[in-house]
């Protein structure tokens, strides 16, 4: 239970959560080298030094052929690629979901032994299971590493912008990091204030 959250949650009312499920990210493929048409990528998922998965990746131009082995058996799945013409200059592509038809930047292996969307699949994020003061830490510590590049669990200095970051991006990330640390003391506090009228109340009664 979170704290806060006012119940307890069955195991079968939990939400499978993005952040342990196996993504085909389509933004982190087209940096690998061997992204190509014509090409074939091996890529290995592993968890606490040890190899979950590992899938076969045949890329075309406009798809890609994934193979892999799941819970003991062989899958293949063809996953469409479309272009999205973007101000006539350049274009976006995207996977596009073999359930729904939507389209996606990551789409995510399945119970059922296929990738598919995250709606598709039910998947949450692990931030929409946590509650109002730990949310808003998240979102701030999120900021930290991904825009100001500050190590995790490590020293911060706000002081420190990345020199490939603007001056109006890096105001930005600042602000809604001490919007995001503000709002989380905030809700700590109030939390820890309704603890001690609770027990400032069972001490009334049991004196009574």
């Amino acid at each position: 239970m979170t704290i806060g959250s006012g119940r307890r949650y069955r195991p079968e009312e939990v939400q499978p959560i993005v952040e342990n499920a196996i993504c085909l990210d389509l933004t982190l493929l087209k940096k690998h080298e061997g992204f190509k048409p014509g090409n074939c990528l091996d890529i290995t998922y592993s968890a606490n030094s040890q190899d979950i998965i590992t899938l076969n990746i045949a890329v075309g131009k406009e798809f890609l052929s994934v193979n892999f082995v799941d819970k003991g058996k062989y899958r293949e799945q063809d996953i469409k690629i479309i272009s999205i013409p973007c101000f006539g200059i350049y274009s976006r592509q995207y996977l596009l979901c073999p359930a729904c038809g939507t389209k996606r930047k990551q789409i995510y292996l399945g119970s059922d032994g296929t990738f598919s969307c995250r709606l598709c699949n039910g998947l949450g994020y692990r931030v929409q299971r946590l509650n109002t003061h730990m949310r808003h830490s998240y979102a701030a510590e999120k900021l930290w590493r991904e825009k100001l590049k500050q190590p995790e669990g490590g020293p911060k200095n706000i002081h420190n912008r990345p020199k490939y970051l603007k001056n109006k991006t890096y105001f930005k990330a600042v602000e809604q990091i001490m919007a995001h640390e503000r709002k989380s003391h905030e809700a700590f506090v109030a939390y820890f204030a309704k603890i001690q009228a609770g027990f400032a109340v069972k001490l009334h009664e049991s004196n009574v």
